[in-house]
């Protein structure tokens, strides 16, 4: 119950934080090209947000097994023969 709780709350928070990002990303441009003036602070709000995302979704991943995986060492690592 609990495990699905917080499963279901990092969710939420990537979610929430990929719009915080994509309106600020939004604003960024906005303010660029239309204002003529910067925003001093979008970037800073987008690092955040983006390395947030990362870690979040990572786990989500984790969670989820979603991961791209390759089994390496599934067989025997010799091939048969005289030697072994």
């Amino acid at each position: 119950m609990v495990r699905k709780i917080l499963s279901h709350s990092v969710e939420a928070m990537c979610l929430v934080l990929m719009v915080v990002l994509s309106v600020d990303l939004m604003l960024g441009v906005f303010s660029r090209y239309v204002l003529v003036r910067t925003f001093t602070w979008y970037d800073e709000i987008a690092r955040g947000c983006f390395v947030w995302v990362v870690f979040l979704g990572a786990a989500v991943g984790v969670r989820r097994g979603a991961h791209a995986s390759r089994r390496v060492c599934s067989g025997p690592s010799w091939p048969s023969g005289p030697w072994r």
